[in-house]
């Protein structure tokens, strides 16, 4: 009876790390789909709006995820604050915070880091065909990354599953 249950445990276990990383990947694609929506709203309000980036900052502020409705708040309120310090660095600053425990991989990380290169431009419509551009490559990762979850959802399913079957072999 007690080999049973530490089989039942040994394969729970094997199975929750697998269910455990799985939910990261999706946790990974929510955030990037999450990215692609700030991008184009961003896009929107130079195109449309004609504002001005800490007027960007602020409506993104009001909208999305939590997570970067606050970050947003918080670039704007210091552009705001007007401490002699560049946007780049305000927006890098406050974008690591906000990446502090986010599932992407360093690269995804540092597509949002980019935009104030973007930004930073003094012509108006330079500035939007950089934002198009970057939106491109967002979209890109996005579809590069759905492609990528099927098999590797699949794939960690059978590898937790065996590894468990193979620990309860070793244990037996």
């Amino acid at each position: 009876m007690l080999k049973i249950t530490g089989v039942i445990c040994v394969l729970a276990g094997c199975l929750g790390a697998g269910f455990q990383r799985i939910a990261q990947e999706q946790q990974r694609l929510e955030h990037l789909r999450e990215i692609l929506r700030i991008v184009k709203r961003i896009e929107d309000e130079m195109r449309y709006g004609k504002r001005t980036v800490p007027e960007i900052c602020a409506v993104l502020s009001g909208c999305g995820g939590e997570r970067y409705r606050s970050c947003f708040g918080e670039i704007y309120e210091r552009l705001m604050q007007r401490q002699g310090r560049a946007m780049e660095e305000i927006w890098r600053e406050s974008m690591q915070k906000c990446f502090c425990d986010v599932p992407l991989r360093e690269d995804e990380k540092a597509l949002l880091m980019q935009i104030p290169d973007c930004l930073g431009m003094q012509d108006e419509c330079t500035q939007a065909s950089s934002i198009v551009q970057f939106r491109e490559l967002v979209e890109r990762r996005l579809r590069q990354a759905e492609d990528e979850y099927d098999g590797k959802r699949k794939m960690i399913w059978s590898v937790s599953a065996l590894a468990g079957i193979f620990l309860v072999v070793i244990l037996i």
